[in-house]
């Protein structure tokens, strides 16, 4: 072979591994897209839309406390020690101190 045909595919070589590593790139770039996307799904109500239903009666106390903490608990991410969010009802919640409370509470 020629040192030109050489040159040739060290340069077609160089080429191919450039675009295996863009490749790579974007593959990655695209997975972290969509874990933050969905990282950043918002709740499908807000506690005051829970208990405006609960307030109208079209839901009962017990939806009101089960889909309160599952929008506590979606609000908050995954627990880093693997228990379960505990469960608060409003008179738990009025035994709070201030300091503890939501804002829109």
């Amino acid at each position: 072979m020629t040192r030109s045909t050489h040159l040739m595919w060290y340069i077609v070589g160089i080429g191919a591994a450039g675009a295996a590593v863009l490749c790579l790139v974007v593959l990655v770039a695209r997975v972290f897209k969509k874990r933050l996307r969905n990282d950043r799904t918002p709740a499908p109500f807000t506690i005051q839309d829970l208990r405006d239903l609960r307030d109208r009666g079209d839901i009962s106390q017990e939806e009101f406390n089960a889909m309160r903490n599952a929008v506590i608990g979606d609000l908050a991410g995954p627990a880093k020690t693997g228990a379960p969010t505990p469960m608060l009802d409003d008179a738990d919640e009025q035994a709070l101190p201030p300091e503890s409370k939501h804002p829109e509470d």
